[in-house]
């Protein structure tokens, strides 16, 4: 069996017991990989809370790497982690899982904080999409959270040069979904009434007043519905416009379009339908 060792920038536990999102996803891959006999080891920064005694897998500090690094036959870590620890891991396979991908809600969230941020908004994307084409490119393999998430990784490695255009059926890309399992749970009895449920926060690239408005036309042909909104830990932010949206470059499918979010940067096609960047230099042939 191997020694996994998961490599995260988030302490795993909180002192109100609570996890979410990228410790949530940690967690479920180190159980299951220790349920099925690997050494599991989980590196986060201190702080948090402790530990429960009962983990399935060792919990260490982030400030012995060092020595968790001389024991791990593969790590696995998130594209914004693995850069700053390549140096120390460059010998040991990696596996980045690309559960948070900086090509979906990433860029609805830039869109959104544009008009409060100004570029940085756009420089701050630009740089997340950089570091995660960067782990890729570095990476024996890639963890994607969903089916979607898997077709569009196997074409970003195709386009880094890692595989081969249309290999599919590549094993560098693996999908490992997160949260609830997929298959639809058995009801005890029918439900009395119709129900929408809403959980979890509400963030910048939600279209709140669409899921507003759609309630509205459900009581409208179902009086008897009701509405449950989880608000013990809500998020409140601006909906999305779509002058947000247009406000960044990615009027295209084409990935060079991600260069011009880098303050400054302009692009444009040539009379030969090449895509072209500039800076506010001149031309290097005049």
């Amino acid at each position: 069996m191997a020694h996994v060792l998961f490599v995260t920038d988030t302490a795993l536990f909180r002192a109100d017991g609570r996890m979410a999102g990228l410790e949530v996803r940690v967690y479920e891959m180190a159980r299951a990989l220790a349920s099925h006999g690997h050494r599991v080891t989980v590196a986060a920064p201190a702080g948090g809370a402790p530990p429960p005694d009962s983990l399935p897998f060792r919990y260490e500090d982030l400030a012995s790497l060092d020595r968790l690094t001389l024991l791990a036959d593969v790590w696995i870590a998130p594209p914004r982690v693995v850069a700053r620890h390549w140096a120390r891991l460059a010998q040991v396979p990696l596996v980045v899982d690309g559960y948070e991908s900086p090509f979906g809600s990433f860029f609805a969230h830039a869109a959104a904080l544009r008009p409060t941020i100004g570029a940085r908004a756009s420089y701050d994307y630009r740089r997340t999409v950089v570091t995660c084409l960067d782990a890729f490119q570095r990476a024996s393999a890639v963890l994607a959270a969903t089916p979607t998430q898997h077709a569009s990784y196997l074409t970003i490695l195709a386009m880094l040069g890692r595989l081969r255009p249309g290999d599919a059926d590549s094993a560098m890309v693996l999908t490992v979904c997160s949260g609830a399992s997929p298959e639809l749970p058995a009801r005890v009895e029918p439900p009395e009434r119709t129900t929408v449920l809403w959980a979890g926060g509400c963030y910048p690239w939600f279209d709140v007043r669409t899921f507003v408005a759609a309630i509205d036309e459900v009581v409208r042909e179902e009086p008897a519905t009701q509405v449950l909104i989880d608000t013990r830990n809500p998020e409140i932010a601006t909906n999305i416009t779509q002058q947000q949206i247009e406000l960044l470059p990615q009027s295209s499918r084409n990935f060079l379009k991600f260069a011009s979010l880098a303050p400054g940067i302009r692009g444009a096609d040539d009379e030969n339908s090449n895509q072209v960047f500039s800076s506010g230099g001149q031309n290097s042939r005049q």
